[in-house]
Order: C-alpha cells, then structure tokens, then sequence
C-alpha cells in the first residue's frame, strides 16, 4: 500500500456544510463565494458533531492520519461546540 503526504493540508482539513431540502441532492457546488447553500466552512477533517445529554453540551471532532496534513497526530480530537444564531 502506498502512502503520500497531502501536499494541500488546508484542503485535507476544509469541511463544507451544505443546506438542502433533498438528502440525495446538494445541488452544484460552485465555490465558496457563489454557493448560496453553503452554511459553514469548517477546518476540520472528517468533523461529526456529538451531543452529550447529561452534560447538554455539544462538541465537534477532527481526525486523520498522522503521514497526512492533519491538524492532530493521528488521533482523533474533540472540542466544545458553541451554536449561535445569525442575526
């Protein structure tokens, strides 16, 4: 097997957020400037958001490998996760 470092780490941990009413279709995207259903940018690799009941906290992690361009060294990292409403 053959490994290769990610020469672009700011891609390997660019995560787009895509809003649609139809969960097989996100539309096209078209960049981060003229897509109108992008909600957020997240620099993360592989983010999944976690709700912990007892604590009513949410958090986010990031992982990858650690011969990549990862923002850990392999594990996986986890944060709090604040949600705030646009005005």
């Amino acid at each position: 097997m053959l490994f290769h470092v990610w020469l672009d780490k700011e891609s390997y941990n660019d995560t787009l957020v895509l809003h649609s009413d139809n969960p097989y279709d996100f539309g096209v995207y078209r960049g981060k400037a003229r897509t109108s259903n992008l909600v957020a940018a997240l620099r993360a690799h592989a983010p999944e958001w976690v709700y912990v009941r007892n604590l009513k906290q949410w958090y986010i992690t990031t992982c990858g490998w650690k011969w990549v361009s990862t923002l850990t060294q392999g594990e996986v990292a986890i944060a709090p996760l604040v949600w705030e409403k646009i005005k």
